[in-house]
C-alpha cells in the first residue's frame, strides 16, 4: 500500500513524500527495494544527483531509525531473520 501511495506521490511530483512512504513500504515488506532504482532514477533527472543521493541517505536513516528498537532489544533475532532470503 505504502509503495502505491509513493508511486502516486511521484507522478504528483511530489518526491519528498513519496520518499517517505517507499521508505514506510520498505519496512513493512523487503520488496518494495525493488523500486529503488526507478526512484533513483526519477529523482536524479529531476533534481540532480546530489538530491538523488540524499533521499537515498533519508531511506537508510530512517530504516536505522526504524530497526533501532528492535535491534537493541531482540538483535540476534531481528538480524537473523529481517533479511532471510532462504525463502
Amino acid at each position: 500500500m505504502f509503495c502505491l501511495l509513493a508511486v502516486l506521490q511521484f507522478q504528483l511530483n511530489k518526491q519528498f513524500l513519496g520518499v517517505l512512504l517507499l521508505s514506510l513500504g520498505l519496512g513493512v515488506k523487503l520488496s518494495a527495494a525493488l523500486y529503488f532504482p526507478a526512484v533513483y532514477l526519477i529523482v536524479s533527472k529531476s533534481r540532480g544527483i546530489i538530491v538523488g543521493t540524499v533521499y537515498v541517505v533519508l531511506i537508510i536513516a530512517l530504516q536505522i531509525v526504524y530497526a533501532y528498537p528492535f535491534v537493541t532489544t531482540y538483535p540476534h533475532e531481528y538480524l537473523g531473520n529481517t533479511f532471510a532470503f532462504d525463502k
